[in-house]
């Protein structure tokens, strides 16, 4: 295990962590599993591993790890009901957030639909 900290709850599930140090700081005082500094690569071994165990988890990512180009993280995302990955902003630059809903929800309903009134 190259993670710090693996948390399980009662079912075994693994919740994880991956992004720049201060990102993970916090995770780690709760007893999360963390994966400070993380790189694409990593990330994608880290995923493998678990979709190859046939692992339950929770998979918390700084906002730049999801949102790269990764085909076993879209397989995550769209195939494995036994994964869930959630996307947080960047410490750094959190006014720079914008999930993937939002993409979707501009296309389908106009630019417009997410201006303030």
């Amino acid at each position: 295990m190259t993670g710090q900290s693996r948390h399980e709850d009662a079912r075994g599930t693994r919740v994880l962590a991956m992004g720049c140090a201060p990102f993970t700081d916090g995770f780690s005082l709760l007893g999360i599993e963390v994966y400070p500094e993380a790189t694409q690569t990593q990330m994608e071994q880290v995923l493998a591993s678990i979709l190859e165990a046939e692992e339950e988890a929770l998979v918390i990512l700084e906002h730049h790890l999801a949102h790269c180009d990764c085909p076993i993280l879209d397989q995550c995302r769209t195939e494995c009901s036994r994964v869930v990955v959630v996307e947080v902003p960047s410490l750094s630059a959190p006014g720079d957030y914008h999930p993937r809903v939002e993409t979707l929800v501009q296309r389908t309903l106009g630019a417009q639909a997410l201006e303030a009134e």
